[in-house]
């Protein structure tokens, strides 16, 4: 599996996405529903974004074992604003690392194929596309509504993980896990 190309695991998991919408509400409310859900569905994206950023203050560039903290900052800030202005509902925080995850997978698959400025733009654009796709699918379902708020929610959640790749890209980490997964990549095929 670890041979798969970027493009195969992009597709993978948009596929998983638009197979889970038919029953995302019903877990949703289901874990809506209980006081332990509701944590569960505030907590696990939160944990999502600090790992990143200790992640990234704990590796840090390999020369200084360290880097810039503020615009991880600005990141986690931008997160925490588009969550508590636009989630009406603690379900809709899963939006921004479902999304966000959506994004990294589609830069690291336009890597391969463009300069990473447009790798980081088309990134975005692959994800919003997608996440068009899965409104109009959403549109035929009996329990499903299409709504282009999801889509702009997807959107910002899109920016705020091709920020954190270009953040990452900025200290080394980025670079240095990537050329790993190169590595092994070219050793599987």
């Amino acid at each position: 599996m670890v041979g798969w190309s970027p493009w195969t695991w992009l597709v993978l998991y948009v596929t998983v996405v638009y197979l889970s919408s038919p029953f995302t509400p019903a877990v949703a409310e289901a874990l809506e529903a209980s006081p332990t859900g509701r944590a569960l569905l505030t907590v696990i994206p939160l944990l999502a974004v600090a790992a990143l950023v200790l992640l990234a203050g704990r590796f840090g560039d390999g020369r200084r074992r360290r880097v810039r903290i503020g615009p991880w900052l600005m990141i986690v800030g931008l997160y925490a604003a588009v969550w508590s202005g636009l989630c009406e509902r603690a379900v809709e925080g899963v939006h921004l690392a479902q999304y966000g995850l959506m994004s990294l997978l589609a830069v690291r698959a336009l890597r391969g194929t463009a300069p990473q400025a447009v790798a980081y733009g088309g990134g975005v654009l692959l994800t919003v596309a997608a996440s068009w796709g899965n409104e109009l699918i959403q549109s035929m379902l009996p329990n499903r509504v299409y709504d282009l708020r999801d889509v702009a929610l997807d959107g910002l959640s899109a920016v705020l993980g091709v920020m954190a790749v270009w953040q990452l890209d900025r200290s080394h980490v980025g670079a240095d896990a990537l050329a790993r997964l190169d590595a092994l990549r070219d050793r599987s095929e």
